[in-house]
């Protein structure tokens, strides 16, 4: 389960360094080990003129991203490590898995495409590890979108280019709404199985059309030791 959530995080944050006129530069501003921020490692922001009904219960969007978010911070923290970016454009992840052990994999490659934005390209079959009865057109649309990559906004907060600021905009979410559903099943595992959540998650492509601003973003410190 964990496992999966570190892929949920790589697909917003690992693609959310800068880019300067050369790649070259953009790389050496983010290459060396993040770690995510204790107690904000995770924040979120979405705004609709309609709740969400989950089993005949109506519940705001803002309500929801206050739950991810609490439920982020514990969770992230204690169980993401690290998130290295190597100068071979490969993305690596340090997590806890499900037995406690501290584990390293490579989750994909990078690549930057401006000042304020960087894409990632995830190893969509690590991503799919434990997800089941995928829909073969839906398998096909995740492929597509891993191939061309994924855009997340990014910047350095205060200044500091040792702690920075990752997100994905509305646009961005809106684009990839496919994946949602699909990646919090991965993340929650057997929870999923609940009720509400099931009906949740089946609820939030179609109520992102109807989303004036939704943005997920994640923080983290840059490990200046290693």
């Amino acid at each position: 389960m964990e496992r999966n959530l570190f892929i949920c995080c790589l697909l917003v944050v690992s693609m959310a360094f800068p880019s300067s006129c050369s790649d070259d530069v953009a790389r050496e501003d983010l290459l060396g080990l993040w770690e995510p921020l204790p107690e904000q490692a995770m924040d979120m922001v979405w705004e609709s003129s309609e709740p969400i009904t989950i089993n005949e219960l109506s519940v705001t969007t803002p309500e929801i991203a206050e739950i991810s978010t609490q439920f982020a911070n514990i969770l992230l923290p204690e169980k993401l490590r690290s998130i290295h970016f190597k100068k071979d454009n490969k993305l690596d992840v340090a997590f806890l898995d499900d037995s406690g052990n501290l584990v390293t994999e490579t989750f994909g490659t990078y690549r930057t495409i401006n000042r304020s934005k960087f894409s990632f390209s995830p190893d969509v079959d690590k991503l799919l590890t434990g997800a089941e009865g995928i829909n073969p057109i839906t398998l096909e649309g995740i492929k597509l979108l891993a191939k061309a990559g994924i855009s997340v906004q990014y910047y350095f907060v205060g200044n500091n280019t040792n702690e920075i600021r990752c997100y994905l905009n509305t646009s961005t979410l809106k684009e990839t709404k496919l994946l949602i559903p699909l990646l919090a099943i991965a993340i929650l595992g057997n929870d999923a199985d609940d009720a509400l959540i099931k009906s949740l998650l089946e609820n939030i492509p179609a109520h992102l059309d109807k989303t004036s601003k939704i943005e997920i973003g994640f923080n983290f410190h840059r490990n200046i030791l290693k």
